[in-house]
């Protein structure tokens, strides 16, 4: 009798095996958002912080401090709403999210299940801390390529860059040509947010 795999049976909506285990991580990462412990652990340490609507008829809002650059941020709130703040201030909007210490680490296969299971789903108070969205983001770029907090910054700033023009950024700064190529563009970004990201310290 041959073994037929998840992603192998008519009908599902899964093409490849990689499709059914990105299904199988959103799974239990929508899961894990909802861990009654994660929610206790919220309940217990948030704190009152500035709001961050310039609209809001209340001065303060529930939020936390993140552990990492120890601002105060709201509670995560609607796309509608954060788009509306956001065209107000002219800032993206930062909220807090509550963050594993220790990876999940990879699910790309029916060996990884428990493990990956295990680090989400079986935690207590002390393997979760808040992290506003970009040091999360930061943290989880840093700890997926293997690369310190401050390297990790440096190149999402890089890409950043990158992605709304690194021709008209490189033009603003004195002393440099712009390169002739994109490979030698993300060398002179990176040399100059380096350089400046060290000095600010």
């Amino acid at each position: 009798m041959s073994v037929v795999e998840p992603w192998q049976v008519e009908g599902v909506p899964w093409k490849t095996e990689s499709a059914y285990w990105g299904w199988v991580r959103g799974v239990l990462r929508a899961g894990s958002s909802r861990n009654p412990v994660k929610i206790e652990y919220t309940r217990r340490n948030r704190i009152r912080v500035p709001n961050p609507n310039p609209n809001g008829r209340n001065a303060e809002v529930w939020g936390m401090q993140c552990a990492t650059c120890k601002g105060l941020f709201s509670m995560p709130i609607g796309q509608a709403t954060r788009k509306r703040i956001e065209k107000a201030t002219g800032v993206p909007l930062y909220t807090i999210e509550i963050n594993h210490k220790s990876e999940a680490g990879t699910l790309k296969n029916k060996r990884d299940l428990g493990e990956f299971a295990t680090r989400l789903l079986y935690i207590n108070f002390d393997d979760l801390e808040p992290q506003c969205q970009n040091c999360h983001r930061i943290i989880s770029y840093s700890q997926r390529h293997n690369i310190s907090f401050e390297e990790a910054e440096i190149e999402k700033r890089v890409i950043a860059i990158i992605k709304e023009g690194d021709r008209e950024w490189l033009k603003t700064r004195v002393g440099y040509l712009v390169g002739s190529n994109a490979k030698i563009r993300r060398q002179q970004i990176t040399e100059i947010v380096r350089s400046e990201y060290y000095d600010r310290g």
